[in-house]
Order: C-alpha cells, then structure tokens, then sequence
C-alpha cells in the first residue's frame, strides 16, 4: 500500500487527484488513493505539475518548434488506427524510480482500449464512444461499465482514466491543440536537439512551463519522418519534505508505434473476468456518500471574494457547478481551461459555477482568478475549511452539478464528460413547486 503524500510532499503537483491534508479528513475514514482521474493505482501520476497564471512578458517562441507541433498534431489527426507501448518511469529523490508499462489500441473514429500494468497488477480500460468498461487489480469481483453522456472520442477517456501518460497523445488523437491549453503558461519552447531513439531518426521541441515552484520543462522528441511521439521527458525542481530542492524526472518512452496498422478485434474488445459483477464505479469516494446524484447538496453560506453572502438560494431554477479545488492542484488547473470554456458558452443559457478553494492563502487564490479573468464567483474555505469539511472533501478536483430542480445531476464531471451533463442539466426545466431545497447537513 502507499502513503497519501499531502501537497508538502515533493511529488504532490504529479498526483490527480490531489489529496487534500489528512487534518480534512475524518478520523474514522479511511484516507483518499493519490490516483488518476477515477482510477485507484497507486503511485506517482505524471500528470502536468500546476501553473501560475500571472501575466509575464511574452513568451519565446522558435516558430520551427511551433510548426513541428503542428505538423505532430496533424499527424495524428490523419491515423485512422494506431497501437504502441508507453513506458513511463518517474525518478524522486532518495525513492524507488516508479514504472508503469501503457499499451494503447486506437480505431477510429469508436474504438479504444488501454493495458496499464505496473507492481499492482493490470488495469483494463475500454471505451467506445458511448460506454466506459474498466477493470483495476485493486478491486476484486467487480468491473465497471458505465454509459458515457454522449458520444466521445474514446481514446481521450481511456487515457484519462489511466492517469499514466502526460500530456500529447489523448489530446493529439482527439484533435486538440495542445499548445492552446497551455498557452497562458508557456515561458518558451524551442528546438531541441536531433538524435536517433532505438533506430528512429527523431527531432524534438522543448516546451518551458511557468510553474508555481518553479519551471517545468518538457521535451518533446518526435519521429522525423512520421512525426509521431516517440519521447517526453518532464523535468521540474519541487522541494522536499525536508525543505530542500529536489529534481523529480518524469521519461515516457513511445515504442513499437504501429501507424494506421490492422488492429485484431479481440485487442479492442472489453471482457470481464469470469464471475465478475457489474459496478458504477471502482473509486473511493473523495466526499460525503450521502451525497448522491438525485439529493440535495448541502447548503453553503458564506462570503465570496468580494465579502458579498452566498447561498444556493441566489442561484434558484439555474445550473450549477460546484468546484472544489486550488491553485495549488495541478490536475485542477489542467482542467480549469475546459471549465473555463463551459462557463463562457453556456453562462447565458443559466450555467454558474461556484468555486470552493482550498488554497492556504486567499493571496494566491486572488492573483489566478485576476490572472485568468475567471467570471464565476469564488469562496475562499483554506486549507482545512469548513465546506470542504461539510462535504468531507478529502482530494480535489471534486465536483457537483446541481440542475434546475436544485438536486445533484452528476458528480466528478471532468474533460469531455463535462459539457453533455451542462447540455442535459440546462434541457430539463423546472418550476417553483418541484425545486428542492439544500438539505442541512447534520
């Protein structure tokens, strides 16, 4: 079993979710998995550290490296198949290198099926556009297979699920521009050197991230002639337990890539182990399991930002995003451009967003949403606050979507599953007699 490592430890920027400090938690529960996005392994996630998003000067841009992500991201938006093994080795200072071993089946444009193997076991993971199935070595006698909102593409919701690759090929494959989401943080990126990886001639581009505690740098290292992945290299300095500056490395290594290849049916179909019995979900819960989707949310007031009240009262007959999390948490702020791209396309038709930070300083808290112009309101709850206590918030990012009626509609919404359930929740109307009041928590 591993520890739960809190923020202060040297690898909490790599884990998703986050855990939050122990002091949150009750001391009859049993503490949160540091683990990818729903799925229980763990271990180190090399998952992108947190950004700052303050307004420095303008980025150094090689447009050379800019046209080769280009070129990357166009390559993989014309595979109609792909395959390859990921090797993801993460290197912490006086710990034992952690290693996870991908393999990754691609059809397009509904097939996906990913095999994360490390000490623990393998994890199955299976998506076709419009069901999720998965198995985990932790969790005996039970698969999870759920319907997604809406079709999506599968292999981003594999390999969102893993948690055990970094950032490029879910987004590449889904036809995302990786550059964008990363945008408002890049310090440079610049051409790399050119060398030859196990007999491919490659090039690469080195992308220099604003971190909170300091750069982060990754490299890119790309096929020279089918401009594919073959190599990321994430390097960062984070400090310790012990106060001092450690380097944590995180190398991905992309072998035996088999472009557009026949895949056999077989190593995309999903079949649960014998005896097996069917669950929603393999995850702990990161939040009070009285809270479900159906029930009421408990009810908040307090001040926001601007020392204004706020309860759910004000927001009545709208849909709601409640959003637990911090600048400090890097899969929040990896996610925080989808929220932010909700917000802004579907504000008008009734979807708010309320923020629960658990930031240990309302400072920092302050400088991202001024920095990124967030337009939703924020309640600053600290580190061990007294909502995430409510709700018994024990890793972030967790989130609740309220509807129209006032019950929660959905639960932990992230990446593509995030904008059919704000479509779904704005569709169903509601009137006076049928909302439903925030329970009070007891």
């Amino acid at each position: 079993m591993s520890q739960i490592l809190t923020r202060a430890a040297i690898v909490a920027a790599l884990l998703c979710p986050v855990a939050l400090p122990l002091a949150v938690q009750a001391a009859d529960e049993k503490p949160a998995l540091e683990h990818g996005s729903t799925l229980p392994t763990p271990g180190v996630v090399p998952t992108v550290p947190e950004v700052a998003p303050a307004k420095p000067a303008p980025p150094e841009i090689d447009e050379k490296a800019n046209v080769l992500f280009a070129t990357a991201s166009a390559s993989y938006k014309a595979l109609t198949s792909f395959s390859e093994l990921i090797v993801v080795t993460a290197t912490v200072p006086n710990e034992k290198p952690s290693v996870r071993r991908t393999r990754v089946f691609y059809q397009r444009p509904s097939k996906a099926l990913v095999l994360m193997s490390d000490d623990e076991g393998t994890s199955i993971i299976a998506a076709d556009g419009k069901t999720l199935s998965m198995t985990v070595p932790q969790v005996k006698g039970k698969y999870m297979q759920r319907a997604l909102p809406e079709p999506v593409n599968p292999v981003d919701v594999a390999l969102q699920r893993t948690g055990s690759v970094g950032p490029g090929l879910d987004m590449w494959l889904s036809g995302e521009d990786l550059l964008a989401q990363v945008r408002p943080s890049i310090s440079s990126l610049k051409m790399g050197v050119a060398e030859q990886l196990e007999g491919t001639d490659v090039e690469s581009a080195v992308l220099t991230l604003k971190g909170r505690s300091g750069p982060v740098t990754l490299t890119f290292s790309f096929g020279k002639n089918d401009h594919l992945l073959r190599r990321l290299l994430m390097e960062r300095t984070a400090q310790g337990p012990d106060g001092k500056e450690a380097k944590v490395t995180i190398a991905e290594a992309h072998t035996e890539v088999k472009p557009n290849d026949t895949i056999a049916p077989a190593s995309l179909k999903f079949t649960p182990p014998m005896g097996y019995k069917k669950v929603e979900s393999l995850e702990p819960p990161t939040y009070d399991e009285k809270l479900v989707v159906g029930g009421a949310p408990y009810a908040i007031n307090a001040k926001d930002l601007s020392g204004k009240a706020l309860n759910f009262a004000q927001y009545k007959g709208k849909v709601v995003l409640l959003d637990f999390w911090a600048t400090w948490c890097g899969p929040c702020m990896m996610e925080m451009p989808n929220v932010e791209a909700a917000y802004k396309k579907y504000k008008a038709q009734g979807f708010e967003i309320v923020g629960i930070s658990s930031d240990e300083s309302k400072n920092d808290l302050q400088k991202v949403v001024k920095g990124r112009n967030l337009g939703w309101r924020m309640i600053f709850d600290g580190a061990e606050g007294p909502i995430n206590a409510k709700y018994k918030v024990v890793a972030i990012p967790t989130s609740f979507l309220i509807g129209r009626d006032g019950k929660i509609a959905a639960i932990n919404l992230r990446g593509p599953e995030l904008e059919p359930a704000i479509k779904k929740a704005l569709a169903q109307k509601t009137t006076a007699k049928t909302a439903v009041k925030p329970k009070t928590k007891r």
